[in-house]
């Protein structure tokens, strides 16, 4: 028996080890001479080396997921300079390069790929690429003193918030081509700069820690010395972390106070005077410094700066607390002068009352139904109740219904569970707001749903306090309304649905139209859309809808990038699509809908939504707008012998191939160069015994998930010439949907676990999940495996939820260089994509040193994915990919990590449709290759129903 070490040795030799890079990196500093590129793989023509005499050479770094990379370089692209040639380094791979260079159609650049980074490791430090950005420019000369190919100006070619945006490089590159260039006086502004970037980082890095020894001496320096400050805006929320963080420390002390207060008034100085969440940290200091009368003064400014905010109600919450501690009547909300009086009452949807909550965790009103005669099911409310308490209100009493009085709800978030008739708070709530639950359906004012046995989850103004929220779990029958965290509500005011052989099944999820009585309490009816839309109200939605993408989502650019290659754009879009409304005069409701969805066709994006109510089918209608691929594969197992590829096994009805050629198959490479449905060679496990036989492949195609082929077409050519005669014969083999991933995932053991493998030696670390609630252990498990020779990290059906155990649990087991990913940050609101985008990419991960591994993990990782790793999930598979000895196994996963920070946005103004999408866009690229609904691509792929027991087999 072969002893399982030596397996994973073998991997280990077979897959490239990615090493840390130099802790101190030399970056090229201006006067300098440019290094040779020698490590870059070019991919135009050009005579090498590059000629630097008597020319201006400007060298980008930059990346295709870039939107001002894209935009920079094709204007470059487009309009050549004389005496000017521009070089442009990515470190995407070649291949993916080649693919999108086809496409732009780009031949007046010199581009290469520094995949390896070796070039930007030279000349650009990466441990500061958290403060550079894409694209990000060399301009390298002739001077005087030092002679041709001298690093003149370096710089982000794009700045966002300048008067002109690339005015800087612009004006460089200008006086270096006519002469007038002065390269000392550019040296001692690159020493302030770099003395800047410096503080800036080093903040960075306290403001996880708050140094109190070190802190100060870096505030001096942004007290004395104000241009050091670097970028208003982004300074400024630093110093209102930093004094927020210290003023709320569990320790706090009168150095830690200090640094607040000097922290808080940078912050205002540097712009946050305008923002009311900075105002709010001013009164937090002032309030812990015992100036409370200030304090009130000041939290009384932040909420009358934040009406119309999201964070309006936490602000105001924190201003009573104050005016309750010191005994004062709490604020009331002016009324505007000519204006009558009128309730001021909380509106919200489902996921802001979580908000709410949060904001309150010890002045929540938790109340209960009635004690059941019925003894189980008093023991099933009990269990019920003690998992919501347990993980929602830890902080929290709950109460009887027949133990509260009126007045306990006048100042607190209420929450209430149970049905009608077990919960008289409950009936009460849903009489005010003329809603009826009954055995057949739920009737809201004069709109009947017909749902049989309906549970109802909605929230609602406190009638006692209507600037606070309540919030109901009910249902028809009182056993229904057990359990009904169950049910996904999402961002919406109410959630109709029903219990289906067990299982929580949503029927509708739609918001709340509230209006006051004339006794001035607040009225919620169902905001329904009509059931056809008027051509205006159409044209109307349609455009709204566009500008939601345009000024706030992620993926705008990059689809808009992809639609010009294909001869369109969103415009384009828009003038199609406006031209079908205009021919139809109305638009039933269902039709529209669907209509939307062509125009969003563009669109691959998992974390993408749609959602509305159908009001013709009186039912709740979504899509997510994700185009997911899935790996299919033959029976055959191949087998490569020099240059050539033949059948080594076979299924009996088609055994009689093994030892047959196969011809003219393209191995797998990156997702980016992906055909969707066309044959490729998938490389498996090895064979260790046999090393002249060593490399095998599975063979089959990926395709999207909702229509995949049955079977694929090759040729193959037999090599017995008694049988074939050495012809190429074509073979159609059937294709199974990959055997590794794993199904019907039991969690209720928990969202973690460990085990042995089945030879009952090695350690397998099973992770389903990253809800961070329920993987209370998982970071402390790398310090025992850190031991360990060998171990599995099975992340399978793992479908994400934070990130951080991922990025704690890594560094904990191997103490090494781990890289984050690239991202792009959005400014919402900006049209101008050179205003609204900034790129920039990936750095070195913030660890904890206090538990970060001392030394790099000596062993060998599997890790082991399938397509329900996603998201989160994705981001541990990128951690632990990175570990010294980590082999990639099993098939694609599910590319759920381009585009988060998923964002709610308002309903169209007359379909009701909502749309939720990312406002950051996050490149895993950088790491390891990634495309959306595709996802990182194993390094060797498995088609088995137990690749456990496949890699470490019990003894025979």
């Amino acid at each position: 028996m072969l002893r399982k070490l030596g397996l994973f040795a073998l991997l280990c030799l077979l897959v490239p080890i990615s090493t840390p890079a130099d802790d101190s990196p030399s970056a090229l500093a201006l006067g300098d001479p440019l290094p040779p590129l020698r490590q870059v793989t070019w991919l135009t023509d050009q005579p090498l080396p590059l000629d630097l005499k008597g020319q201006t050479t400007v060298l980008e770094f930059w990346a295709t997921w870039s939107p001002v990379s894209r935009i920079t370089l094709g204007n470059q692209n487009d309009n050549p300079r004389d005496n000017v040639q521009y070089v442009a380094i990515s470190q995407e791979s070649s291949s993916a390069l080649k693919h999108f260079i086809e496409r732009a159609g780009w031949s007046n650049l010199i581009i290469g790929s520094d995949a390896d980074r070796h070039l930007l490791a030279t000349i650009y430090d990466p441990t500061a690429a958290a403060s550079r950005e894409f694209p990000y420019a060399l301009i390298i000369g002739d001077d005087p003193t030092h002679g041709p190919g001298t690093l003149l100006w370096t710089g982000p070619v794009n700045n966002p918030q300048a008067d002109i945006p690339s005015g800087a490089f612009a004006t460089a590159l200008a006086e270096i081509i006519g002469g007038t260039y002065d390269l000392a006086v550019a040296q001692e502004t690159a020493r302030e700069q770099a003395i800047t970037l410096g503080l800036l980082q080093e903040l960075t890095t306290l403001t996880f820690n708050l140094d109190p020894d070190r802190l100060p001496s870096i505030l001096t320096e942004f007290e004395e010395n104000p241009s050091r400050r670097g970028d208003p805006g982004d300074f400024a929320r630093k110093m209102n972390s930093i004094a927020w963080d210290a003023a709320t420390h569990e320790n706090i002390s009168e150095q830690l106070l200090l640094i607040a207060d000097r922290a808080i008034s940078l912050a205002l100085s540097a712009g946050g005077d305008r923002d009311p969440n900075t105002i709010d940290t001013q009164a937090r200091v002032l309030w812990e410094q015992g100036k409370r009368n200030e304090a009130v003064a000041v939290q009384t400014r932040a909420v009358e700066m934040s009406h119309g905010t999201p964070n309006h109600a936490s602000l105001l919450n924190t201003l009573q607390s104050y005016l309750a501690e010191l005994q004062l009547p709490p604020y009331e909300i002016p009324t505007p002068e000519g204006e009558l009086p009128s309730a001021t009452f909380w509106s919200g949807n489902l996921n802001a009352t979580g908000d709410a909550r949060a904001d309150n965790p010890e002045n929540i009103l938790i109340v209960r139904p009635e004690i059941p005669a019925d003894e189980e099911l008093a023991a099933a409310w009990d269990s019920s109740m003690e998992l919501v308490m347990g993980r929602i209100f830890q902080n929290s009493l709950q109460h009887v219904a027949s133990e509260v009085e009126q007045s306990a709800f006048a100042d607190q978030v209420a929450v209430l569970y149970g049905a009608p008739s077990a919960n008289r708070w409950v009936a009460d709530i849903l009489e005010r707001n003329d809603i009826a639950l009954a055995a057949d359906g739920l009737r809201v004012g004069e709109e009947w749903l017909p749902v049989e046995n309906p549970v109802l989850i909605a929230c609602f103004p406190n009638p006692w306090a209507p600037e606070l929220p309540l919030s109901v779990y009910t249902a028809f029958r009182e056993e229904d309304a057990l359990n009904l965290n169950s049910f996904f509500h999402g961002p919406t005011s109410m959630m109709l649905g029903r219990w289906s052989d067990g299982n929580p099944r949503t029927v509708l999820a739609v918001d709340w139209s509230q209006t006051t009585n004339a006794d001035g309490t607040i009225l919620c009816g169902l905001n329904l859309p009509p059931k056809r839309l008027t051509g205006a109200q159409a044209r109307e939605d349609l455009l709204t809808m566009h500008e939601q993408l345009a000024l706030g989502y992620a993926g705008y650019e990059d689809i808009n990038w992809d639609l010009q290659m294909e001869g369109s754009s969103w415009s384009g879009r828009n003038t199609e699509f406006l031209k079908r409304i205009d021919s139809r005069g109305s638009i039933a409701w269902d039709d529209y809908y669907n209509l939307l969805l062509e125009y969003l066709a563009p669109v691959a994006d998992t974390h993408f939504t749609i959602r509305g109510f159908n009001p013709v089918a009186s039912r709740n209608t979504g899509a997510r707008l994700v185009k997911a691929h899935v790996p299919l594969f033959s029976d055959l197992k191949i087998e490569r012998r020099g240059d050539s590829f033949f059948i080594a096994s076979a299924p009996p009805e088609l055994a009689r191939h093994i030892g047959d050629e196969i011809a003219d198959l393209p191995l797998i490479d990156s997702p980016h160069t992906l055909r969707v449905g066309e044959p490729y060679l998938f490389p498996t496990l090895p064979i260790v015994d046999d090393p002249a036989r060593a490399t095998r492949f599975l063979l089959g195609v990926i395709d999207l998930r909702n229509d995949p082929p049955a079977s694929v077409s090759v040729s193959i050519k037999s090599n017995d010439k008694r049988r074939r005669g050495g012809k190429k014969l074509k073979l159609d083999l059937p294709l199974h949907r990959g055997r590794v991933r794993l199904e019907n995932i039991d969690r209720s053991a928990g969202h973690w676990t460990q085990s042995v493998a089945p030879d009952g030696v090695t350690p397998v670390l099973g992770v389903r999940s990253m809800d961070v609630r329920r993987l209370d252990g998982l970071p402390a498990t790398a310090d025992t495996l850190r031991n360990e020779p060998a171990m599995v990290l099975d992340l399978r059906g793992n479908y994400g939820g934070g990130d951080d155990p991922a990025m704690l649990w890594g560094p904990r087991l191997s103490g090494q260089y781990f890289e984050w990913v690239g991202y792009v940050v959005s400014y919402t609101g900006q049209s101008d994509p050179l205003r609204r985008y900034r790129s920039f990419p990936g750095s070195r991960m913030n660890t904890d040193p206090q538990t970060e591994a001392a030394t790099p993990y000596g062993g060998s990782l599997k890790v082991l994915i399938d397509r329900g790793v996603a998201s989160s999930g994705e981001t541990f598979t990128h951690v632990a990919s990175q570990i010294i000895g980590a082999v990639l196994l099993g098939e694609n996963s599910s590319g759920c990590v381009n585009y988060g920070n998923v964002t709610p946005h308002a309903p169209l103004p007359h379909s009701g449709l909502k749309l939720n999408f990312g406002r950051s866009r996050f490149v895993a690229d950088w790491v390891r290759p990634t495309r959306e609904g595709i996802g990182f691509f194993p390094d060797y792929w498995l088609d088995t129903e137990d690749p456990i027991g496949l890699l470490y087999p019990g003894k025979p």
